[in-house]
Formats: C-alpha cells, sequence, structure tokens
C-alpha cells in the first residue's frame, strides 16, 4: 500500500499533505486525531494498542495529559468522521487495549499533484533571563501565534504538542523539518528588564535555513496581545499566503 493516500467511503487521506476530504471538501481536523487516524489506517483491521499511540504520537516529556490526549484525539476524530463509538463504522474501541480500524479502505491511489501548502511550525521561544512573571510567555505566546495562523486555509501549522518536543533542545533545522514534516520555522526569545520586554523573532526557511523575515519588539506587558496580532500578520504578509474572503474580515 501507498504510504501517502488513503480512500475509504466518502473520506480521503493525504499523509503527506496532512488533510482529510469528504466528497473532495477539505475537514477541519486538529494534528493529533490526524495523527491517530493515520496509524489506524496504516494497520486496517489491526489493533493498535494505547501504549503504541503513546510511544508514537505523545513525547514523553509532553506537558498534555495521555488518557486525556488520547480520548479527546479519539472523540474529534470520530466527530469529524461522523462515526459512533457505539455503533462504530471506522474506529472501533477495544476497551483497555487500543483502537482498531474497520472500515473498508476502498482504495489507495496518488491522486493528481496538490498545489504545495506552506507547512510551519511555532517554536517555543526562548528565554534569555529567567523571570517567574513572564517565563510562561515562552510557551503561550507561541501557542497563540499557532492558534491564530491554524486558522489560514492556506497554511499547514504544526501543533504546539509537536513544538515542544524540541524545547530545550539545539534547534537544528535540518532536523525540525524532517521530524515535523515542516518548511518554515519561527523562533523568538524573550528578555524581560523592568515592566517591558523584547521579543525577537525570526521566521526562517526550513532546512535551508535562509532567513525570511526577523523583527525586535520591545512592549510593555500590557501589549502583548497586540504583539501576538501583529506578528501573525507579519507571518501571513512575508510568506504571501493568500486570504479568503472570510479571513481577510477576521
Amino acid at each position: 500500500m501507498s504510504d501517502q493516500h488513503f480512500s475509504f467511503g466518502a473520506f480521503e487521506v493525504d499523509w503527506e499533505a496532512g488533510e482529510v476530504r469528504k466528497h473532495g471538501i477539505r475537514l477541519k481536523l486538529q494534528e493529533q486525531p490526524f495523527q491517530v487516524l493515520a496509524l489506524l489506517l496504516r494497520r486496517p483491521g489491526q489493533v493498535v494498542t494505547r501504549e503504541e499511540l503513546r510511544t508514537q504520537l505523545w513525547s514523553a516529556d509532553t506537558f498534555v495529559d495521555f488518557e486525556h490526549g488520547l480520548n479527546s484525539a479519539i472523540n474529534k476524530l470520530r466527530e469529524a468522521l461522523g462515526d459512533s463509538a457505539d455503533n462504530p463504522r471506522f474506529v472501533e474501541t477495544l476497551p483497555r487495549r487500543g483502537y482498531r480500524f474497520v472500515g473498508t479502505v476502498d482504495s489507495v491511489s496518488a491522486p493528481a499533484p496538490a498545489p504545495h501548502m506552506t507547512r510551519l511550525i511555532v517554536m517555543p521561544f526562548r528565554i534569555l533571563r529567567s523571570d517567574p512573571e513572564t517565563d510562561f510567555l515562552a510557551f503561550s505566546l507561541p501557542d497563540a501565534i499557532a492558534s491564530s495562523l491554524s486558522g489560514l486555509d492556506s497554511l499547514i501549522v504544526r501543533s504546539s504538542i509537536v513544538a515542544s518536543r524540541f524545547a530545550g533542545k539545539t534547534q537544528d533545522l535540518k532536523t525540525i523539518a524532517g521530524e515535523a514534516g515542516v518548511d518554515i520555522v519561527l523562533t523568538g526569545t524573550l528578555l524581560r528588564a523592568g515592566e517591558q520586554l523584547r521579543v525577537s523573532t525570526q521566521l526562517v526557511e526550513a532546512p535551508g535555513g535562509t532567513l525570511v523575515w526577523s523583527q525586535t519588539s520591545q512592549l510593555s506587558l500590557g501589549d502583548i496581545f497586540k504583539l501576538q496580532d501583529d506578528l501573525t500578520s507579519r507571518i501571513v504578509e512575508s510568506l504571501s499566503l493568500p486570504l479568503t474572503t472570510r479571513e481577510h474580515r477576521c
């Protein structure tokens, strides 16, 4: 079977693009539920244990509780597929063991190449001088930026769960590009001086390392939401992302 494209019922799954379509229309499905589906589809009719899901899709040092995260991912997956735990057409639960894809994979084929979509990850920001009152921004600010960008139809944004795997490590672009499957990486640093916060960000092409843009902003702590909006707009502008009429209004 191809590793890249799956088809079952009215659904088509493109592993490389990270997309699920129903009758050709792309569904809104977050990364973790998508990764669960992809793993189940690669072993149709076989039990995928909860332990396998944990080791393959959840980082050992993630802050997200695994049990809650997995249950949430399964629920969101079933909602997207119109499936039911009581009468499953696609995803069957085996209590205390795991899950099994029970639908029929009708065909596995590579469709005509679709336009390339930019894939981006927002890394946890690096704290230059630890401060208990602002250190939380190292994760919360990138997560907020990623959430804002994830609503764009023309951009694939990796989740903060994936980004957290690289926290505290040397940020090697080749490794990040390969493991996260991205073209663009947003990195940043934070430094507090009194009531001011200096935030430096870089948007970098991966794995080549070409600098797309960089920006240093100095602001009061109360202006952090304005900075989030500004950075989101700069990313869209710098990558020349096409926006729908709805997105222009937002």
